[in-house]
């Protein structure tokens, strides 16, 4: 299978960013393939199936979704199918997940719908834009179409910028469509790992966690590692661990960064971060300075 990459695709060499708009049919679909970058599709027209993780999941106009790095994927049953890909590195994702993290519509974008599985990905909605956001969704989107056309001077910036925007104003205004009780656990799920993202120093406890979903902790542990691939305890650390990198490169004390990520216990701290990074926090810290 054909593995794409970000640098044919790329306008400004040393800005890892594109935005492409198509109109398919059946006949001039692409194959299925997979990238080394993230692409954000923004359907504008017309409908399909999109097919990733083993199931096929109905797209409209105006639905937004996400395709990993690395994750093979397609369209079936397209009938004049005009969508936005948006294809941009890790590098530019830095620039905005710790901003946007800690709302339910990015972990629900970005990390709990991208990993579903089995008949949880036909059965949950996608997130979609009404016509007022969807509008201004699909204005930005062809402003960054036209910096990259003519170039002119400023035009990296604008676009950068106008990409920028663009994220906000999708995970700000995206909605779950159709009827939200078919995918309750997964939005619910999204917004336990919104407010987690938010407080990870908080105390958190598995029966916390569940009386947050609505769930029983049985349910609760299920339906979260089917999501995220993880049990609760080991995400929720994972979290931890890298808050307090993030903190750790602008040289924050490594002191508070394990308080402020929830690690009252510095030896502790240091411990599970070693068996994470591989290194000690200290030379974490030593590594990002150099």
């Amino acid at each position: 299978m054909e593995q794409n990459r970000l640098l044919p695709h790329m306008y400004w060499q040393d800005l890892p960013l594109s935005v492409q708009y198509c109109i398919h049919s059946n006949t001039t679909m692409p194959e299925d393939h997979s990238h080394t970058f993230y692409e954000l599709v923004l359907v504008r027209e017309g409908d399909a199936r999109h097919f990733m993780n083993g199931e096929r999941v109905p797209i409209r106009a105006g639905d937004v979704f996400l395709i990993p790095p690395g994750r093979p994927h397609g369209y079936r049953d397209t009938e004049h199918l005009g969508i936005y890909n948006i294809l941009f590195s890790e590098e530019i994702l830095e620039l905005f997940k710790h901003d946007l993290s800690n709302t339910p519509n990015y972990q629900m974008l970005f990390c709990v719908q991208p990993e579903l599985f089995s008949s949880l990905r036909t059965k949950t909605e996608m997130l979609t834009l009404e016509r007022e956001h969807f509008t201004k969704a699909v204005n930005l989107a062809d402003e960054i179409i036209h910096e990259e056309k003519f170039r002119a001077s400023g035009g990296r910036t604008a676009a950068l910028g106008e990409f920028l925007h663009l994220i906000a104003c999708i995970i700000r205004h995206a909605r779950v469509s159709g009827n939200r009780e078919k995918t309750t656990s997964v939005y619910q799920i999204s917004r336990l790992l919104a407010e987690m993202d938010r407080n990870c120093a908080r105390k958190w406890s598995l029966p916390e966690m569940a009386a947050f979903v609505n769930m029983s902790q049985s349910s609760f542990r299920q339906q979260f590692r089917v999501m995220t691939g993880l049990p609760p305890v080991t995400y929720l650390l994972r979290l931890r661990l890298q808050k307090a990198a993030s903190l750790l490169r602008l040289s924050g004390s490594i002191g508070k960064a394990a308080m402020h990520t929830g690690f009252p216990d510095t030896n502790y701290f240091t411990r599970q971060f070693h068996a994470f990074y591989g290194v000690s926090p200290r030379e974490y810290r030593r590594s990002c300075r150099s």
